[in-house]
């Protein structure tokens, strides 16, 4: 074969390649929004009756402790995502930054603002040298540090949930309010984790839908991970705490 010859049919199998892997890539991208055929609520419409079917009727405050008793079954809350790594430098702090970037979307959805990449990045790297001057230093954080850090530095109120069922999860969503998740990255199977996932790993539920036994994540951990689906009993397996303690805990955060 000569010269020319081979060098069209690198040429042409090169395209051939970018074509199946673009397809592959597109239909996996409808599949995944044919999959989340649901609204998503703010959190002033959620506190107001979300002004939808699928809404609750009583307003609701993590404050009060008023958490919505009639559910629907599926919601979505209008949570803003950033990866943790936003300009993908997956360099520290980014690498172990999942606790910050999921209080920081939640923080920015509470107070109904969008997230910038540069949003995202800046306060990541404020919240960082906070801790590093108050705690004297930056490392994993379970569920209690978690929420010290969201009520100390970012002035927001929370509770640590220990004992809780499916149902307790999808009250607190559909009451406007997502659920902080600290678990084992390794458990979840995500294809987009670089090698086998992080052994400890924080994402946000923003969403779920019975029909489909899925939770809608916002998941940091990649850049993929906005309304990211995952199966409610891989999640529910999956919470653990640092160092693969088995702690079953998970935050609720508010104003």
């Amino acid at each position: 074969m000569s010269k020319i010859k081979i060098i069209l049919v690198t040429f042409f199998g090169l395209i051939i390649i970018a074509v199946v892997f673009f397809t592959v890539y597109k239909l996996q991208k409808l599949n995944r929004e044919s999959q989340i055929n649901i609204p998503a609520i703010s959190h002033n419409q959620a506190k107001s009756g979300g002004q939808t079917d699928q809404a609750n009727s009583q307003e609701s405050t993590l404050e009060s402790g008023q958490i919505a008793e009639n559910l629907s079954t599926n919601y979505l809350l209008k949570v803003p995502f950033q990866s943790q790594a936003p300009f993908i430098d997956w360099s520290e702090p980014y690498e172990n930054a999942c606790e910050e970037a999921s209080i920081i979307m939640v923080e920015h959805y509470l107070n109904n603002q969008d997230l910038s990449k540069e949003q995202m990045k800046n306060e990541i790297d404020r919240a960082v040298d906070w801790q590093i001057k108050n705690w004297k230093k930056h490392t994993d954080l379970n569920a209690d540090q978690t929420l010290k850090l969201a009520e100390d530095y970012f002035n927001l109120t929370g509770q640590v949930i220990r004992s809780y069922s499916l149902n307790d999860i999808e009250k607190y969503i559909s009451s406007g309010y997502p659920v902080l998740v600290p678990m084992d990255g390794q458990l979840l199977g995500n294809p987009n984790f670089r090698g086998v996932g992080p052994e400890y790993h924080m994402l946000v539920l923003i969403g779920y839908d019975d029909s489909q036994e899925i939770f809608i994540t916002n998941d940091p951990g990649t850049r993929k991970g906005e309304k990211y689906i995952y199966k409610y009993q891989t999640v529910l397996d999956a919470v653990s705490g640092p160092k693969k303690n088995m702690e079953k805990a998970v935050i609720v955060l508010g104003k």
